[in-house]
């Protein structure tokens, strides 16, 4: 069926309840509980599902900002296409592997 909310706040729990990086980048990237819906797809759709929401706006524009003063190209963010914002964001946190910080960003640009 259907993923639901409830779905996805469980592999939010799930992730925030795992200390296994590994672990965290499958749930992230391929669901435990909210299958097909992924907590990776959530960022990575937020341009269509979300287009002209003040807050995904917000976090786009933020994110723009942040990558022109990083030097990168109009319309980029960390050499990725700005509507990927989140996504690029806990991907690189991922793989830098300092405790819960993946975690929070996941919370922080993907659930709000």
């Amino acid at each position: 069926g259907e993923a639901s909310l409830i779905d996805i706040d469980q592999d939010v729990a799930a992730i925030r309840d795992s200390t296994n990086l590994t672990e965290i980048k499958d749930i992230y990237t391929n669901g435990k509980y909210a299958k097909p819906l992924t907590l990776q797809r959530l960022s990575t759709d937020a341009a269509h599902d979300y287009k002209g929401d003040p807050m995904y706006t917000f976090y786009k524009h933020a994110y723009l900002h942040i990558g022109l003063k990083e030097g990168e190209i109009a319309g980029e963010f960390d050499s990725n296409h700005i509507e990927q914002y989140a996504d690029t964001l806990v991907k690189d946190l991922l793989e830098i592997d300092k405790e819960n910080i993946a975690q929070e960003a996941i919370l922080v640009n993907t659930i709000w």
